[in-house]
């Protein structure tokens, strides 16, 4: 007995065949389509990040025009806050939010550093500038620690920059301190109750200590405050002056009158010398002793003794009697000075020897007559 085959029909099979052939291809195809758009994604996003990077170098260079040298340690006088900040700006408007891969976000972050360091940098400088006018001196508002904590925070990344602009801070704080000085020496002066001549050499070192300042605002207050204590200090000393005036006036006036006084003692005594020696040289012209009876003489020594002040003429001056050998109490006169007179025989230190001859008066040719008629008068 034959037995009928049974199985799918040539038109089945072509129909599952066509069935299975679609599917591969529709899996080969989107396949296909999902690789080419992977594979068209990556690309764009590597265009985009090619041309981020590209822009990223376009800013870099903007950035390092900003500095006057190739090692990127100084920056252009024109550079101002305004210009950085505006390239800042427009980068972070252009790359903010876009997609980056390792080295295009390092690239950014890179350019971003630099734009905010030559920010700090022209901040530093136009800083330390503003410490100090025009004329270089100190600004009455400048502050000084502000500044020099810039410095400090850029010292370490931009050290030569730094260096060269704390020549500007050392400057300002080295008038800081003179006006400070300046200051302590004047508040040193003002502060005394009184001030006298012994205080201007403390007035002078505080005027040359505010002559010293450049700050005109601060040299005209304390220069103000110094022609105060210069005025007080004046009008001490010129009362010092004026007393030590008057104290040698006063000397001057009392030094005439001792001075009168000594003189005329000394013309006293210049008178009696005088005199003195009038008698002496009378009564040495002749050296005779004179009797009223007798014409005869005998001559003495040289030294001046006088017995009556006598001319030669032999006459006496006794009074009572005109015999021979007038009294001690005759008297020769001098010369006159100075309104004095000097009298008395044979003084003032002549060798004279004053003889009474009072007691001879009556008897002296007695005597005469029994010496023989001699002139020796008892061995005078």
């Amino acid at each position: 007995m034959k037995h009928k085959k049974t199985g799918l029909s040539r038109k089945a099979k072509i129909t599952i065949g066509t069935i299975l052939g679609a599917t591969v291809l529709a899996v080969g195809i989107g396949y296909f389509v999902a690789h080419y758009q992977t594979v068209r994604a990556e690309e764009k996003q590597q265009l985009v990040i090619e041309t981020i990077q590209k822009d990223i170098k376009s800013y870099q260079k903007k950035v390092d025009a900003f500095y006057a040298d190739s090692k990127k340690e100084f920056i252009k006088e024109d550079v101002t806050t305004e210009k950085v900040k505006k390239l800042l700006d427009k980068a972070n408007d252009q790359f903010i939010g876009q997609k980056m891969n390792t080295e295009t976000s390092k690239q950014y972050q890179t350019l971003t550093d630099d734009l905010q360091t030559v920010n700090e940098m022209v901040i530093l400088r136009n800083d330390s500038k503003a410490l100090l006018d025009s004329n270089g001196a100190l600004v009455t508002d400048a502050d000084i620690q502000a500044v020099e904590k810039e410095a400090t925070a850029l010292e370490k990344e931009k050290a030569a920059f730094v260096t060269e602009q704390r020549k500007t801070i050392d400057e300002a704080k080295k008038q800081q301190e003179q006006i400070k000085t300046a200051t302590d020496k004047v508040n040193a002066l003002t502060a005394k109750e009184s001030l006298t001549s012994s205080d201007r050499t403390e007035y002078d070192e505080a005027k040359t200590a505010v002559d010293a300042i450049k700050q005109e605002k601060a040299k005209n207050d304390l220069s103000n405050q110094l022609t105060s204590v210069n005025d007080k200090i004046t009008a001490s000393e010129n009362e010092a002056v004026q007393k030590a005036q008057e104290q040698a006036q006063a000397a001057s006036e009392q030094a005439p009158n001792d001075t009168g006084s000594t003189s005329s003692g000394s013309d006293s005594s210049s008178s009696s010398d005088n005199g003195n020696a009038g008698n002496s040289n009378g009564s040495s012209s002749s050296n005779s002793y004179s009797s009223s009876g007798g014409g005869s003489s005998s001559s003495g020594n040289s030294s001046s003794n006088n017995y009556s002040g006598s001319s030669s003429s032999g006459s006496g001056s006794s009074s009572s009697s005109g015999k021979s050998s007038s009294g001690g109490s005759s008297s020769s006169s001098g010369n006159n000075s100075s309104g004095g007179s000097s009298s008395g025989s044979s003084s003032a230190g002549s060798s004279s020897n004053s003889y009474n001859t009072d007691d001879y008066t009556d008897n002296g040719s007695e005597q005469n007559k029994s010496n023989g008629g001699t002139n020796d008068y008892w061995g005078w």
